[in-house]
């Protein structure tokens, strides 16, 4: 694997955890962001995807350049190359190759045939931005009916009832179901997007009893002058372009071409930033609290509420253990952060976010999606059914390498295996990960193992006996609060802290560890981790906490 030649971080790259801020500075020409449209910054809505490119793009040019230093070849042939989340399209490989070749005086042979995404030598397969533009489909329409239809009952439900400001969230729905159901602020109550939430006479009655407002997401369309601010966009980004940058500086304004501009996803983004706006001028919204701040829409959803002086809170939604400085959280280019506050899990988070450098303030509230009672002794069969959550690299981890990560998967299986267990289960999440990818993996290791992919875990956690996945996923609260044992793994190298997690909390980073934990039968601590983590048994109701940090602003 290529990607074995940067396993040290390559210093010329920089500080890791400001991967994703520096990769911001292309929407700023003479230090104003060019992409503002309505009080949202669009360039910034696609900084995942743009930060990532960029990073995979010089990790892989220092990559080769390194391997053309330690072997010399003459020639270069380009059969394919890859990176994660299928951010390289024909071009950049082309081009990153050749320029590479063209630095050491060597041959390129373009040879390139790729491969689909579906293909089971892929392992992650392009989402979101990274994907085909889907065209409207009419799920989508009749979801729109359905919206307005609930609105106009709601509406009627705000004008007889007692007035409310209400409180937007954009959470999932672990987290967002607690908070629904714990007892309301006098002040204050939930407006939801009708469509977002579970359908159900019995739900919708419960809502309008309880002062809920359930809203449609306005219809818009953008008019000659929308049109005009989006060709501006381009047309600034173009004359400033015009100037000449370094290779990583020109595949980057070849892929915003490519993949924002032409592509269409910027017109979405801006109709999504006027519809959003629509939304925060059409109601009493005194308050937002959303799940991530670097996610493109909560990113729209912050800029926005900055915008109408709304406070805007995050409560985070899985494991974050990587000093990432984003610019949601720090600010970037003399500019302040669009986060206000963060409502705080428990210890860890607050130890993260002093570590990410942000300045925003916290309140700790526990995390509603985990409430446990202190868990007595686990029963561990070590031979039961294992279900085994594939380890992977988040997009803050800036310093992993994909290959390592794929062999840590298949020595673990190969561990579990060897122990002759009732069941082996494979459980991917929906999004990038390549089910035929997995279940070749599976074959290819002779393990008897379900490749399941879908979005429920509980039910999975439920079945099995012990789990193994990564340290940053959030399905490690999820199974230590259901009382089940959960080994974590953290591959290296990452730029991943586990000495943010309290003392004596279990990290796995060899498959040879698991084989001991397993012979032993010993069971990784879960009350310690889970009350430094979500606050689980210092804070008995973390949903109504919620509740209280907001009507407290």
């Amino acid at each position: 694997m290529i990607e074995s030649l940067i396993e040290s971080w390559p210093e010329e790259l920089g500080d890791p955890r400001d991967q994703h801020r520096s990769a911001s500075d292309w929407v700023y020409v003479d230090g104003i962001d060019v992409t503002r449209f309505r009080s949202v910054s669009l360039g910034k809505t696609f900084l995942r995807t743009t930060s990532l490119y960029r990073l995979h793009l010089r990790r892989m040019r220092v990559a080769l350049d390194r391997m053309c230093r330690r072997y010399r070849p003459r020639m270069i042939t380009l059969v394919d190359l890859r990176s994660r989340h299928g951010l390289f399209r024909a071009e950049t490989k082309r081009r990153l190759v050749e320029h590479v070749c063209h630095n050491h005086g060597i041959a390129f042979d373009d040879r390139l045939d790729e491969v689909g995404p579906d293909d089971p030598l892929i392992a992650e397969q392009p989402v979101g931005v990274a994907a085909p533009l889907i065209e409207r489909s009419a799920r989508r329409y009749f979801r729109q009916v359905y919206e307005r239809f609930v609105e106009t009952l709601f509406s009627a439900r705000t004008w007889i009832g007692e007035r409310r400001s209400f409180v937007y969230f954009q959470l999932n729905w672990a987290a967002l179901a607690p908070i629904l159901d714990a007892k309301l602020p006098g002040r204050c109550a939930p407006l939801l997007i009708a469509g977002s939430l579970p359908k159900g006479l019995g739900r919708l009655a419960r809502a309008w009893v309880r002062g809920f407002n359930l809203v449609a997401l306005p219809s818009a369309k953008l008019d000659t002058g929308d049109q005009a601010a989006l060709a501006r966009i381009r047309e600034d980004l173009e004359r400033a372009w015009c100037a000449p940058d370094d290779f990583d500086g020109e595949c980057l304004r070849a892929f915003v071409r490519d993949v924002i501009l032409d592509s269409g996803w910027l017109r979405l983004r801006a109709l999504e930033a006027k519809r959003y706006q629509a939304l925060f001028e059409r109601h009493s919204i005194r308050h937002l609290v959303v799940g991530d701040a670097t996610n493109p829409l909560c990113r729209l959803l912050l800029d926005l509420a900055r915008a109408h002086n709304i406070p805007g809170d995050e409560l985070l939604n899985g494991m974050f253990l990587s000093p990432h400085r984003h610019e949601a959280r720090v600010g970037t280019m003399g500019e302040l952060p669009v986060l206000g506050r963060l409502l705080s899990r428990g210890a860890l988070d607050e130890r993260w976010l002093a570590k990410t450098g942000a300045s925003c303030p916290f309140v700790r509230t526990g995390y509603p999606a985990i409430r446990s009672r202190r868990p007595g002794s686990l029963r561990f069969d070590g031979r039961g059914r294992a279900l085994v959550l594939p380890f992977y690299a988040d997009s803050d981890d800036s310093r992993a390498c994909g290959h390592q990560i794929i062999d840590l998967l298949v020595e673990t299986l190969h561990v579990l295996a060897e122990r002759h267990l009732k069941a082996i289960r494979i459980k991917l999440h929906i999004g990038p990960p390549n089910e035929p990818y997995y279940r070749r993996v599976a074959e290819e290791v002779g393990v008897d193992a379900e490749v399941v992919k879908d979005n429920s875990l509980a039910k999975h956690i439920a079945w099995a006996d012990f789990i193994v996945g990564p340290i940053n996923s959030g399905a490690w609260l999820e199974a230590m609060a259901a009382g089940k044992p959960y080994f974590p793994f953290c591959p290296t190298p990452s730029l991943i802290e586990p000495t943010l997690l309290p003392e004596g909390t279990t990290v796995l980073r060899q498959a040879e560890q698991l084989r001991a934990h397993l012979d032993s039968g010993i069971c990784p601590d879960i009350g310690r981790p889970l009350e430094d983590i979500v606050s689980a048994y210092s804070i008995g109701d973390p949903a109504q906490a919620v509740w209280r940090a907001v009507e407290a602003i």
